[in-house]
């Protein structure tokens, strides 16, 4: 991974650990494309990169590491999970922990 994606989702994971100590909603995605719109704001219209965020090609392109994480089940902390589609959360809305596990793993390699 280069320095310019780890920073990405260095980003990302700063947010998470903030959202856990202030007890809010976190949520990777969003957080990566917020750190990817900060880096790219002169050349991206807001509107623009919102509507665009979830196509195929932004993910593949930037973040594919965090998408081959993806199962097809969002799980919740009391252990169960049930099936979904990629653009939907992959744990339950206020279970930030394996949101911060995800990224912590992603930057170990």
């Amino acid at each position: 991974m280069d320095d310019y994606k780890r920073t990405l989702y260095m980003q990302a994971l700063t947010i998470l650990y903030q959202a856990r100590k202030d007890y809010k909603l976190a949520f990777i995605c969003h957080e990566l494309r917020r750190a990817f719109y900060n880096e790219h704001s002169d050349s991206h219209r807001p509107s623009e990169f919102d509507n665009n965020f979830h196509s195929s090609e932004i993910v593949r392109e930037f973040f594919p590491e965090f998408r081959a994480m993806f199962d097809g089940k969002c799980y919740y902390s009391d252990g169960d999970a049930y099936p979904i589609h990629i653009k939907e959360v992959w744990w339950e809305a206020t279970w930030i922990e394996p949101r911060i596990c995800a990224l912590e793993y992603i930057l170990r390699d």
